[in-house]
């Protein structure tokens, strides 16, 4: 079974969950488990459309949310964080769009043509939206409200690819 290193990124002392970086080598730094964002600039990676790096690698969630404080944002991260097991056993990382211009993903912030990127292809008409991509890149579960670790995991077992992965575990 394949593992993968999890970035976690701390800003402003709020947890951002980047999720596992979804390479087959880990990269400089990847052994730290924790990396502060705040003086990044968006990677070239980032610059392109931001999920495609990880097309047949990852399962990406994009949350939508009006900002870290939100009340909904951080229930949502704190499924993902009281049950990281879980999230790197089916290959997550997790995009965090806070507006047109703010947003960070696994490798640190998104650039603005990257959000408008996401913006544009989720359109997302609530203020709190999480959505589930699969590793083939199509959108695979969406919705306004937060989603639980164990409703993520059901979708995603549930998933022809995720079943081969188990079986060959």
């Amino acid at each position: 079974m394949q593992r993968h290193q999890l970035a976690i990124i701390i800003l402003g002392g709020g947890l951002l969950l980047a999720g596992p970086t979804g390479c087959d080598t880990p990269r400089a730094g990847a052994n730290e488990e924790l990396a502060d964002a705040s003086d990044q600039t968006p990677s070239k990676e980032t610059d392109v459309y931001p999920l495609e790096p990880h097309a047949w690698k990852s399962r990406p969630v994009v949350i939508f949310a009006p900002g870290r404080d939100d009340e909904t944002y951080r229930e949502q991260m704190a499924h993902f964080k009281n049950n990281m097991e879980g999230v790197r056993d089916r290959d997550i990382v997790v995009f965090h769009v806070f507006s047109r211009t703010k947003g960070f993903g696994p490798d640190g912030p998104i650039s603005d043509d990257a959000l408008r990127r996401l913006w544009d292809r989720f359109q997302p008409t609530d203020p709190f939206t999480v959505i589930l991509v699969g590793k083939d890149t199509t959108e695979k579960l969406r919705q306004d409200e937060v989603l639980t670790a164990d409703a993520l995991f059901e979708t995603i077992d549930a998933m022809p690819m995720r079943q081969q992965e188990m079986s060959d575990d």
